[in-house]
């Protein structure tokens, strides 16, 4: 199952499956990526909220509840606890290399879940990614989890950006 996330503008992504709207990942400002709403047609509103100022870790919130918890680590990779329904189910979302900007998303087995494909448009001067879903029970929650970790990359390439 393939996703596509197609930037709208420079504050909003769409998230599409078979050329249907399944979501949109959309910025607060264009300069603020830490103040972030996740819209899923059918789960409402989730928001991103920063657990610290001096840290790049942040929570997926809905109703004032962690659904999705990402922790950088200095391994270069991000830890994910997702909270949906009260079963907790642990990732990691990787690089597929060092200069590479693709990654893929793993569970507690080791099992490859999802890739994320980024495509830079040099005449638009906008990224969009494609999700290649290899395992899935195909949930809802999953859907929110895609944008998450879409969020999550960017967030990767602007703190990349901003170290060099």
């Amino acid at each position: 199952m393939i996703f596509k996330v197609e930037p709208i503008n420079n504050k909003e992504y769409h998230l599409i499956q078979s050329n249907l709207f399944k979501g949109s990942l959309v910025y607060q400002n264009w300069f603020s990526i830490s103040k972030a709403k996740i819209a899923i047609k059918s789960l409402g509103d989730f928001h991103v909220a920063k657990k610290s100022t001096w840290k790049s870790d942040f929570y997926i919130m809905q109703n004032n509840l962690a659904v999705l918890e990402f922790t950088f680590n200095w391994k270069g990779t991000v830890q994910i606890t997702s909270h949906f329904e009260k079963e907790i189910k642990k990732y990691v979302l990787r690089r597929k290399g060092f200069w590479n900007t693709d990654y893929f998303l793993i569970n507690e087995n080791n099992t490859e879940i999802c890739t994320i494909k980024s495509e830079f448009n040099w005449r638009k001067f906008k990224t969009s990614y494609e999700i290649n879903v290899l395992e899935s029970n195909n949930s809802i929650q999953d859907q929110v989890l895609y944008l998450s970790l879409i969020h999550c990359t960017i967030l990767i390439s602007t703190m990349a950006a901003a170290a060099t």
